[in-house]
């Protein structure tokens, strides 16, 4: 049996990923920054704790409940994130959230549990990064820089920490059915200024015709629980088509390629 925390627990891939875990007979330590969506989690054996990434103080308390539960724990998966939509030229509040969310809270959580990962000498941090931790297309530009900055700390820190017996695993999907597409859609600017409005309408529109038909979620929890258990994980996980065609066919062309072929693409 592993005894596994989860970051992001309430929904999408943190609580497919739980129960899965909880179904093999795992110890999960499950963690949101709201309750009510981990009740079934507790119901099947989980221990749920409430924690919110942009509040280190909080953080640092849950794991510190955990270390009291268990004497080793087996892996950290941070999976707490949002998408942005709209143009770079935003409000920056709206761009710090962005950061503070999908990168500082990463960053915090693995303050929180390396200490004790170093202690043991084992132990295996898990990163959701992205397709776009590759590329960034209209109307993504700041979702898809907190992705690029993940996977440079994954990158770094696995350098880092590989002689002291941890891994560092990313786990890069492309567009599955979550409700990832739901929460980003309401995150476009109130007010959306006329020189940009051709440009992010056919962004919108692209992105509504690409998950309507995006596949399950059910790849990405298969490579997850694999990171989570296994003791030689991968270094990466690129889980959807899309993730590994993007990740391989990017480099193949040159910036202004690159460019008019995304703004083809999303006519």
């Amino acid at each position: 049996m592993r005894h596994i925390i989860v970051f992001g627990a309430a929904s999408g891939f943190g609580y497919a990923l739980s129960v899965k875990l909880l179904d093999l007979g795992h110890q999960v330590y499950a963690i949101d920054r709201v309750l009510e969506g981990m009740n079934p989690l507790k119901a099947k054996g989980a221990k749920v704790f409430v924690a919110d990434v942009t509040d280190d103080a909080s953080i640092q308390q849950a794991i510190a409940s955990i270390a009291g539960l268990t004497n080793h724990i087996h892996a950290v998966v941070n999976n707490v994130g949002y998408g942005m939509y709209g143009p770079v030229e935003r409000p920056i509040e709206d761009i710090v959230r962005q950061f503070d969310v999908n990168l500082f809270g990463y960053a915090r959580v693995n303050n929180a549990v390396l200490p004790l990962f170093r202690a043991q000498r084992s132990g295996t941090v898990i990163m959701t990064a992205s397709v776009v931790s590759h590329i960034s297309t209209t109307g993504l530009g700041w979702y898809a820089a907190t992705k690029h900055a993940v996977k440079a700390m994954a990158e770094a820190l696995r350098m880092e920490v590989m002689d002291l017996g941890i891994h560092v695993v990313q786990i890069e999907p492309g567009p599955v059915k979550t409700k990832f597409h739901a929460t980003a859609n309401a995150t476009y600017p109130t007010k959306l200024h006329a020189d940009y409005r051709p440009v992010i309408q056919a962004f919108e529109r692209f992105q509504n015709r690409l998950y309507a038909n995006a596949p399950s979620d059910q790849s990405t929890i298969k490579a997850l629980v694999h990171a989570c258990v296994s003791d030689k994980p991968k270094w990466v996980y690129r889980t959807t088509l899309q993730a590994k065609a993007f990740a391989l066919l990017r480099p193949m062309f040159s910036t202004k390629m690159y460019a008019r072929l995304v703004r083809f693409v999303e006519r």
